[in-house]
């Protein structure tokens, strides 16, 4: 017995694959212009982003859906918020040290030790937002740099300091803000 092969199957010899010459993106890899992502270090193009200008086209669409997510958004907020908190206590130290140095006729460690007594409240509460994370301590916080901010700036206090914290305060009531428009998050069943 002998084998025949069938004539209506021909194989004909595969063609090579185009060798690639740069970097592709991995959604569409007929595109020749892919650029890395800083963050995760995976390639992108031009058309993974349409809707975004050229300038804002930095990250992948992974990366840009992740930073855009609430859990993100709120981490970001939060940390901001403390750091503006930060600032302010900052600020209200180097003018209690600035105004004791400048203090004539009274006794500089008890005028520097009064200071740092009148920013007690501020420091813990700001430990305590580092620590929870609580919206309301965020609030209080707001509150307390708005009015003595205004007191600072309108009360006889020094200017330049009542117009940062009263800033401070500006742009933590904004943080929050932001912060309360978020969608609350779920908790994880475990």
């Amino acid at each position: 017995m002998e084998k025949t092969v069938p004539t209506d199957r021909v194989e004909s010899p595969q063609e090579p694959l185009p060798a690639l010459d740069g970097p592709r993106c991995p959604r569409h890899p007929e595109v020749e212009d892919a650029q890395p992502c800083p963050r995760c270090g995976g390639f992108f193009c031009e058309a993974c982003l349409p809707d975004l200008l050229v300038v804002e086209r930095t990250h992948c669409a992974d990366c840009l859906a992740r930073d855009k997510a609430p859990e993100a958004v709120r981490t970001a907020l939060l940390r901001d918020l403390t750091r503006v908190q930060v600032g302010v206590i900052a600020i209200l130290i180097l003018e209690a040290l600035f105004s004791t140095s400048l203090a004539l006729g009274a006794p500089r460690g008890v005028m520097l030790l009064g200071s740092l007594c009148l920013m007690s409240p501020i420091i813990a509460l700001t430990l305590l937002f580092a620590r929870s994370r609580s919206a309301t301590v965020g609030w209080v916080l707001c509150v307390i740099d708005l009015g003595m901010g205004l007191l600072q700036l309108f009360g006889g206090g020094n200017a330049l300091v009542g117009a940062a914290v009263l800033l401070a305060g500006v742009l933590a009531a904004f943080q929050l803000f932001k912060l309360g428009s978020l969608p609350r998050l779920t908790a994880s069943p475990d």
